[in-house]
């Protein structure tokens, strides 16, 4: 939209020119000069807008966009879990099987789908399944209760 208007306001000046001979007086090129100084400015924004837009696809790399940052939020939330079940699972190696499920169970609650699915991913990594095993049982029960609640 703003790319067409720009090129009518370039059209209307270049008409106005012949027209009304814009050049002949000083206050015709003060016009022409802030309007050619508008047309120059929105000429580079315009073209800071494509290239921002197709960023991707020509493999410009920004100092911030909106993928980087929930690439980065999802990073930060991996260790954050990682950290949290590495602690579970030293637990369940000091205290037990009892001690690691009861940790277990607070750090799940009131956590999201997404976030749930990547505490899966990360009890994958460890050794002992157990706590994998009831995670997984923990989540189809409390699946089934919300399905059942909401129908």
């Amino acid at each position: 939209m703003r790319i067409m208007m720009t090129s009518l306001l370039l059209l209307s000046v270049y008409v106005m020119e012949g027209q009304l001979d814009l050049l002949a007086s000083p206050e015709g090129r003060v016009v022409t000069a802030i309007l050619l100084a508008y047309l120059f400015l929105m000429m580079f924004r315009n073209t800071g807008v494509l290239l921002h837009l197709r960023r991707s696809a020509l493999g410009i790399r920004t100092a911030f966009s909106e993928e980087q940052l929930g690439a980065e939020q999802e990073i930060a939330l991996t260790e954050e879990l990682r950290a949290q079940l590495n602690e579970i699972n030293r637990l369940m190696k000091r205290q037990g099987f009892p001690a690691a499920v009861k940790m277990l169970e607070k750090h799940i609650r009131g956590k999201s789908f997404a976030q749930m699915l990547l505490t899966y991913k990360l009890l994958k990594e460890f050794a002992d399944r157990r706590l994998l095993q009831y995670f997984a049982s923990m989540v189809i029960g409390q699946s089934l209760e919300s399905d059942l609640e909401s129908s």
